[in-house]
Parts: C-alpha cells; structure tokens; sequence
C-alpha cells in the first residue's frame, strides 16, 4: 500500500488569491492567549481571507490537548472536505498532533488539496499529508504567536510562495556555510524532533534525492546530536538519499545536556557550539549544509514548501537555495 501511495503523483494545491475563505484550526496544544490569536486572525484578514475558525479551535482537553484526538482530527478532516476552504492554517504548535494521524481521511485530503501551514508540532501533519496524500504542505507560522502582528518579511515570503508561486526564497538573515556543495532533491523537513518522531511509521516522509531542513528551540544539543544521530542509523543518508541538510534558527538551543551535573563536573569543551557539533556529526558525508536561515520558533519565519524540488548551492562565496518549480498551481 505504501510503495502504491509513493508512486502517486504529487499534487500542488491552487494558489492564494485576495477574497478566499481560509480557516484555522487547532491540531496540538490549546491556545493560551486569546488577545494574540485574535490578532494573528486580524492579520489574516489584512491579507483579503475570508477568515473562520474551526468548531473546536478553542477546545481544552486534559490540559494540554486542545480536544480529544477525535475532534482535533474531525476539523482538520472537515476543513479539508469543504470545497469553500482554499486554506487551513494552524493556530499554535506544541505536542501530540501525531494523536491524529490513525483518524485523517488521506484519500479525502487528497481529492481536495489546498494550502496547509504550520510549524513546530506541525510538522507532524505536514510530512505525514506528504507522504500519505502526496500533496504539498507549507511549514512557515502559527497563528497565536507567530503571527499576531504584520511582520513584512513573513508576510512577503508567504505571499510569494503561496499567493505568486514564486520560486526564489526571500532572505533576511546572514545564511552561513557549514558544508560546501551543490545538491537537488524535494524539500522535506521542519521541526527536527517532530520530524524525527515520525522515523519508523508509515507516515514517516520518503527522503530519497531529498533536500531536509531543520529547525529546534526549547531544548539542548544533546538532543539535537540525538534526532541527528537517528536519522543517520536510520539510513537517510546512503547513497540516494538525503543531498543536502538546511538549518534555520536554532532558538534558545542551550550547548550542552540536561543534566547539569555532567557540565558542572567535566566543563565545557573550548569552541563547543552548535556548529561544530553538527559539523562534526556530519564529517563523513560530502553533503552541503547551510545555517542560519530564517524558519523557525522567531517571529519573522519564512514559508518552505514540503514536497518541491530545489537547489541548494553552498559556496563560501555565496549561497543559492531556491526552488526549481512553484510550489502552488
């Protein structure tokens, strides 16, 4: 059934335009402050959407659910079944939105494809859509926080993926070399402990001849040199698989582990950082890797498309990251 579902072209939803009815839902924790989301909604309607939320946008469940597995999932079904909604946008990110994966309706999805985008626990959806309905899927912002005031940068990128079905990526920030090379493959990534989260289901991406990009926050190297290591026992970087890696804002990512007993007792080590690191990690596979790039737990993300083709140059000199073909139809 999955090597059939891999073999399925991939489809791109239609492209935005001023006037759409889009809609929000909630697929992981709940919202927390309702003065920021209702900014972030006000921003959505600055960009011409007809904006509605869903029935359980606002549902607490067990604290830090919002809604049973059920209701998340029936939104998100239902948002996706109505032929008025041309997009789905998440309302916060946090944990749990893998609850949902057993109660999608994959063939429905992909009868109607249409813009979804998100992040952080996001990416669960994101990638497991990808992979089960072959549509596109967005990774960029979330409602709540990420998206409560007109930021011109997200705004922009978002338009141009989304909207004109651009293929240059907007820059804002300095990107820098880790690794120098060239690569070509589909974009697959976003968060990086979601993402490896998903390693041995069947809602886990195909990676062969990929692109993957990665953010994290909240957390510490030691378990992003953990999800990294993963993804290496799991194979995805034999020949034909992963080309190349991205990273973008690593977000309050503190050098070292939890344990405070092992630093407080070992030190430590000079020029430890989370470059070196990954670097390090990386040493024996020729693949270029950029850093620095403006995705992740920030208030100014970018929208990176799951699914597309693109290049990714890595010069000392200069680097190139772009797509090889819009993202939208």
């Amino acid at each position: 059934m999955i090597t059939l579902i891999r073999q399925l072209p991939l489809i791109k939803p239609k492209r935005l335009k001023k006037g759409d009815k889009v809609i929000v839902v909630s697929p992981s924790q709940p919202i927390t402050n309702l003065l920021h989301f209702r900014r972030g909604l006000k921003t959505l309607e600055s960009l011409g959407f007809v904006v509605e939320t869903g029935k359980y946008v606002q549902t607490v469940y067990g604290m830090y659910k919002a809604g049973t597995p059920e209701q998340r999932a029936a939104d998100l079904n239902e948002a996706f079944a109505r032929k008025d909604i041309k997009a789905i946008f998440m309302s916060v990110g946090g944990y749990l939105a893998n609850q949902m994966l057993p109660l999608l309706d994959y063939q429905l999805i992909r009868k109607n494809p249409k813009v979804l985008i998100g992040f952080s626990d996001g990416t669960t959806l994101l990638n497991a859509i990808y992979r089960r309905s072959r549509i596109v899927t967005f990774h960029g912002f979330n409602i709540e926080h990420f998206f409560m005031k007109a930021n011109s940068y997200t705004i922009n990128s978002f338009k141009n993926i989304c909207f004109e079905g651009g293929t240059t990526f907007l820059k804002r920030s300095k990107w820098q070399v880790l690794k120098p090379g060239h690569a070509r493959g589909k974009l697959v990534g976003g968060n990086l402990i979601s993402f490896a989260n998903l390693l041995g289901t069947r809602y886990f991406p195909d990676v062969s001849n990929s692109i993957l990009f990665f953010e994290e926050h909240s957390d510490y190297s030691e378990d992003v040199e953990g999800a990294l290591t993963r993804l290496i026992n799991a194979g995805l970087f034999v020949e034909g698989g992963v080309k190349g890696i991205i990273f973008g804002k690593m977000i309050n990512v503190t050098v070292g582990s939890a344990d405070k007993e092992l630093e407080k007792k070992f030190g430590r080590p000079k020029f430890f950082t989370l470059n070196t690191i990954i670097k390090e990690i990386f040493k024996s596979y020729k693949i270029p890797i950029i850093t620095n790039v403006d995705f992740g737990d920030i208030y100014y993300p970018m929208t990176i498309p799951i699914g597309v083709d693109a290049e990714l140059d890595a010069r000392k000199d200069g680097i190139t990251f772009r797509l090889l073909e819009p993202a939208v139809r």
